[in-house]
């Protein structure tokens, strides 16, 4: 073939011979490769006769042009407004594409984790022990690996572009994201490790949101590929405007995400007009171009909305960390959805199969509390999010209706079945209790601060342990004063914040917390001892237990003296008194503590 070419090429005084010479001599000699240079004149020996000839004659159809460029694609713009801005985020654009990847990954470590991670557990597992206790087989490794991998791609791309968050300056050595990092770098939190993640969504998502302000701004008719936004309007005298959908992140699918790489293919829409001088003789179709790139750039995208919590994401919910950031969550529940009282008899029922030391005699017919207690704050954050109003909604159905719920063993769910949401709450404090029976001494120890003797007459002098309809209704009753210390430890201290020198009034007397049970609000006001600190709240709680038990014992050993002086006055048998069903409550309580004791004294 070479040598046919270099045969047709020795022909003389053909013109079109000579234009087709003249051509490959000018392309040959703008080679930057001075090597392939030398390679092609060896082959083509047609070349070497060409250098010092005259170029007199050169067919435009045969005339060279440039490669395409950003210099020439952006000439004449003035009247392609889309166009001018596409150019001017183009390197933005480029880093967008990363967002959904890294929403993407760590919505699936919300989906899997939370309400199940306390913070120090997120700070010890790492991503590689994350991905492998959560696989089931080997394709699910395989595929949480790869969305790691995305993942990890977007972060370390884009983790050179972070400087700052929140006008704090950064580490200058940036973190770079691996399988051996704790999984507390992917979940949200605005402080601490959490800043890292916060950065590079905030990031990302004001450009994205700063290209579509643009993209809106652009008077209505001076693009005609961008109708599909404008909002409609019944008054005529008010103008049309653009519109993009806003929306919350974790709700976004993935086409309303722009994703966006450079292609090439983009300057096939053109003409070549060999009228033109210079060498780069096209006629882009702007107009061709501004519809191809608009609806992949704008159609179906939303507008990124903030949360409550003036981020893009929701805080992160760690294990036992539900109150401490949502305190007056069940107030604002019973505020939309009403709420009723379990069944006396039913409430007992749910408390037997509820109760731990079955587990010591049968572990088959146990229930693992923490998953339970952990499923209902999952519930609880849903009706907040979602404000479900219809209490009739049974619970099984919300579980089975929401994915989030799904992940959850209910092997335990014959309880639900016949409670709806307007028990919801009932059925939460049912079980915390039983789960704050076994937990609350874990409490770090700042929070374990003696009372001291003036302290313990203060809360002897304000409760009262009758609890007979004749109650001193100007004191608070000693067990609900019980329960109400019991319900703050589980719900507050369970976690290391820095809370232990507040005054403890600051939470019992606020009854949007939810704390109190079936007490006279005004006399609580009114009672209740400024001397308490927060620190004090967990030997309180064993104060009034102790207290209680005393009281319920020197009781007991009242009704058997009573019946032994009936006993010798009169030869008939009588029946032994039987507690009341606060006194059954409480003495399960007492029984399930002391169990617990035995257990920890025992191991």
């Amino acid at each position: 073939m070479i040598k046919e070419i270099n045969d047709i090429m020795k022909i003389n005084n053909d013109s079109f011979i000579q234009s087709i010479q003249f051509y490959f001599a000018l392309e040959l000699n703008s080679f930057d490769n001075i090597k392939h240079h030398e390679i092609i004149k060896e082959e083509f020996t047609w070349l070497d006769d060409c250098k010092d000839m005259k170029i007199t004659y050169l067919s435009k159809l045969f005339k060279p042009i440039k490669s395409i460029n950003f210099e020439v694609s952006t000439r004449n713009l003035d009247k392609n407004s889309f166009l001018s801005i596409f150019f001017k985020y183009h390197e933005s654009l480029k880093l967008m594409k990363h967002l959904y990847p890294i929403i993407r990954f760590v919505k699936i470590l919300s989906f899997k984790l939370e309400h199940h991670l306390t913070k120090k557990e997120a700070q010890n597992m790492t991503f590689h022990e994350f991905i492998k206790k959560e696989s089931a087989d080997d394709n699910e490794h395989a595929n949480l690996k790869s969305l790691f991998e995305e993942f990890a791609f977007s972060w370390n791309y884009i983790i050179n572009y972070i400087f700052e968050y929140q006008c704090k300056e950064l580490p200058h050595k940036k973190l770079f994201m691996n399988l051996d990092l704790p999984v507390i770098f992917g979940l949200v939190e605005q402080k601490d490790n959490g800043i890292y993640l916060c950065a590079i969504v905030d990031f990302l998502i004001k450009l994205h949101n700063e290209f579509l302000d643009n993209i809106i701004a652009i008077p209505i008719g001076k693009c005609e590929y961008l109708k599909f936004l404008e909002g409609s309007s019944c008054n005529k005298l008010t103008p049309k405007t653009y519109f993009i959908i806003p929306k919350k992140v974790d709700q976004a699918q993935d086409n309303n995400f722009i994703n966006y790489d450079w292609d090439d293919k983009i300057f096939k829409y053109n003409q070549r007009n060999l009228e033109i001088e210079d060498d780069t003789n096209l006629i882009f179709d702007l107009q061709k171009i501004e519809m191809k790139l608009a609806k992949k750039l704008i159609h179906n995208k939303v507008y990124f909305e903030m949360e409550d919590n003036q981020f893009y994401l929701k805080n992160f919910s760690f294990k036992h960390e539900l109150f401490y950031y949502s305190p007056r969550i069940l107030f604002e529940i019973k505020k939309i959805l009403p709420q009723e009282p379990i069944p006396e008899e039913k409430r007992l029922i749910i408390l037997a199969l509820l109760d731990p030391s079955k587990s010591l005699y049968n572990s088959s017919n146990s229930i693992d509390l923490p998953e339970v207690i952990s499923l209902f704050e999952t519930i609880l954050c849903f009706i907040k999010e979602l404000s479900i109003k219809h209490n009739n909604i049974l619970i099984l159905d919300l579980i089975d209706q929401w994915l989030k719920l799904m992940r959850y063993d209910i092997t335990y769910a014959d309880i639900l079945k016949e409670f709806s949401l307007k028990h919801i709450i009932s059925f939460y404090e049912l079980i915390e209790e039983q789960v704050a029976n076994s937990i609350i001494d874990k409490i770090d120890e700042k929070f374990k601060t003696p009372l001291t003797q003036q302290m313990k007459d203060s809360i002897k002098n304000i409760i009262d342990y009758d609890d007979s309809e004749n109650q001193n209704q100007q004191r608070i009753p000693a067990k609900a004063f019980a329960f109400a210390l019991k319900r703050f430890i589980y719900r507050f201290l369970l976690v290391d914040f820095n809370i232990e020198n507040l005054n403890l009034n600051t939470y019992f007397l606020d009854f949007t917390l939810n704390l109190w049970s079936d007490v006279n609000e005004e006399s609580v006001e009114k009672l209740f001892p400024t001397c308490l600190l927060v620190s004090h709240a967990y030997n309180s709680y064993n104060f009034i237990v102790e207290e209680i038990e005393k009281t319920m014992n020197e009781r007991q050993n009242s009704r058997r003296e009573v019946q032994k002086n009936q006993e010798k006055e009169s030869p008939i048998d009588l029946p032994v008194l039987p507690p009341d069903d606060d006194e059954k409550q409480f003495m399960f309580d007492i029984l399930v503590r002391h169990t617990e004791e035995m257990e920890r004294s025992s191991s």
